[in-house]
Formats: structure tokens, sequence, C-alpha cells
């Protein structure tokens, strides 16, 4: 009889665990509760970063920053968002827990091209005086500056070796320089192309593809820093991005956008617009797609979201600030201990957590 009551015990105390499972999202811990994610775009005429929540996809706030903002990038845990201005040559930090700019860092003159280093650790900002800033993130402070003439565009590597920057010169002497992030010093430098606009590594870190403006595609095999491949799309290209798992390239094409199966290099699909799009950015999770309208000389001002399974248009939004332009994608960190409770842990990937200490510890250490 004990025997037989235990056996039931057992089996009821089973179910509920398989339920409890079922809830949580399975043993990988894998939830069902969705992360917070915001998209901060840029306003190059309005001297604002618009907050959007992407769930509603509705702008929650627009936060002041520097006079003619255009790129942020979002650091990997979410917590900070850095925007480069052009017009008063500095990068706005903003905290993402409050969306309140935090510091400001004087850097050269019009900057523009930005990038971050995996861990967090360090910011790459290229200006139109010819140098390269480095910033380290924990003190908001530039403590090296690269020499490097006509850069641009900047893409950090994956494992945060290197950053590779796309020097565009007038006389058509372009070139793309590689820094060697543990010396902060350009170690390789090579031609390329005539009016280079964009640079996207691929998430395993094995390839570079780079717009231009003669109407190219180029991919770059990053272990020889050799083209191997070109993508002809026969209208002016711009900024792209590269879905999580790397099979897919987002380019700004035009008035519209072309989908590229990044396996084959070769365009699968196109969207598009009459809307002037000027930039783009990915989701963490790859499901839709961001696409900013303020290029072209045309003033729509909306952001238009693409999801990228049907690769069709699901909204836009409307009534943005003056000229949107660059867009930064971040699931937002847990900000206080109730975040990590209750299984809610389970929801955050960037950082990811295995359990409610980890959570609740990140939590302490990232207390204002």
């Amino acid at each position: 009889m004990l025997s037989s009551t235990k056996r039931l015990r057992d089996l009821f105390l089973t179910a509920i665990s398989v339920v409890l499972l079922l809830i949580s999202g399975g043993p990988n811990g894998a939830s069902s509760i969705q992360a917070e994610t915001r998209a901060y775009i840029a306003n190059l005429c309005g001297n604002t970063v618009s907050v959007v929540d992407t769930d509603t996809n509705t702008v929650i706030t627009d936060i002041t920053v520097g006079a003619g903002p255009v790129l942020p990038v979002a650091n990997p845990d979410g917590s900070r968002v850095y925007v480069t201005n052009r017009g008063d040559h500095t990068v706005s930090v903003i905290d993402t827990a409050t969306n309140t700019v935090i510091s400001t860092i004087a850097v050269g003159q019009f900057p523009s091209g930005i990038t971050i280093t995996p861990d967090g650790a360090h910011l790459y900002v290229s200006s139109g005086e010819g140098t390269i800033s480095v910033i380290d993130t924990s003190t908001n402070t530039v403590t090296a500056s690269i020499a490097d003439p006509f850069c641009d565009a900047l893409a950090a590597t994956p494992d945060g070796k290197r950053v590779y920057v796309l020097n565009n010169e007038i006389t058509l002497s372009n070139t793309v320089s590689i820094i060697d992030t543990a010396t902060n010093t350009i170690v390789n430098t090579f031609p390329l192309t005539f009016g280079m606009g964009s640079i996207k590594i691929t998430p395993d870190g094995t390839r570079a593809y780079i717009t231009a403006q003669a109407d190219t595609i180029f991919v770059l095999d990053t272990a020889t820093n050799t083209v191997i491949d070109t993508i002809s799309v026969h209208l002016p290209v711009g900024p792209l991005a590269i879905t999580p798992d790397g099979k897919r390239a987002y380019v700004v094409v035009g008035l519209g956008i072309f989908v590229i199966d990044t396996t084959l290099n070769t365009v699968v699909d196109s969207i598009q617009f009459t809307r002037g799009p000027s930039s783009i950015a990915l989701t963490p999770d790859g499901t839709r797609a961001y696409v900013s309208n303020g290029g072209h000389g045309l003033t729509i001002n909306t952001v238009d979201v693409i999801d990228t399974t049907t690769n069709t248009l699901l909204t836009s939004i409307p009534n943005f600030d003056h000229c949107p332009a660059g867009i930064a994608i971040t699931n937002l960190p847990p900000r206080s201990k109730d975040d990590c409770k209750d299984g809610g842990y389970q929801r955050f990937t960037s950082p990811a957590f295995r359990n409610q200490g980890q959570c609740l510890k990140f939590v302490k250490e990232h207390a204002n």
C-alpha cells in the first residue's frame, strides 16, 4: 500500500514537472516569454533619437542628443546605445533603462562610422578628419586615436580581434584597412573599389559584405582578405544587414530592399518601396527588418517594418522627426530583481542567463 501511494505521488510530481517545463519553455530554458526589444532611430535633421517599442511599433519617446545624429550602435547586453553626431563632433551615450543621455564624448570632426567590439569594451568611431577614435566604454573616454585618411564605415569581427575600415578617397584610390584591436594599429591595407558605402561581417566571421556605388556588392573572404564573389544589382546600393544565422543579407538598393542568399550569393527576393530607404537593421531574432525612409532627397520621415519570413511590409511607423537615418535594435537587459523572477530570466538572450541567480547577479553588478 505504501509503495502504491509512493508511485502515485511520484507520478503526480512528474506530471507537475512536465507542466512547469512546458510553461517555462523546456529544459533548455527557451521561454515563451518574449524579450523586450527596442529600436533606436537617429533623426539626422531633428537632433533626436526616437525609441520604438517593437511589440507595438510605436514611438515611446524621443531623446535629445547632439547635432546631426547619424549612426547608433547598441552594446551587446543592450544597456547602452551610442550615436555619432556629425554636427558637433561627438558621440552621445544613451542609458536604455532610462532613455536618457548619460555622457557625451568628443571625437574627430564629422564622425560617421561606428562599431563596437563583441565584449562591449571598446567603440571605434571614424571621422572626416582622417582619424578613428577608440573609446573605452567603461569610462566613456577616448584612449587612442588611429590615423587613417578617408576612413568611413567600420565593422568589428565577431571575435573582436579586428576592425575593418572602408576608406573612400576622391582620387579613386579606395582601400580597406584592418585594425588589430590588441595594439590599435593598422596591420593591413588593400585596394577595393570607388564609392564603398557599408560593410557587414557574417556571424561566423568568415565573410564580409561590402556595398559600393558601382551597383555591386563585394564578398570578401576574411581569412585571405580577397574578393571571392561579386553580386551585381544594377542600381546604387547602400546599407545592409545580415540575419543572425548568416543565411540572408538585406540590402538597400535604389528605392527598395534586395534579399541575398549568402550561400549562393544571389538575389532571391526584392521588396520595393517609393519611400527613399536610407538605413536598415534587423531584430536580434532576425524575424523583422526596420527600414528608415529619409534618403534620396525625400522627406517621408517614416520607418517601415518588414516580415523577413514572407519579405512583406507589416506596417509603417509615421510621424518621425526629420530625416530618420541609422537604426540600432537591441533586447533590453534586466533592470530589476523582479525582471528575473518567476522564470523571467529566460526571456533575456543577450546576455542570456542559465538561471535566476545569474540574472540577479547581473542586475546587482549593473545597478546605477
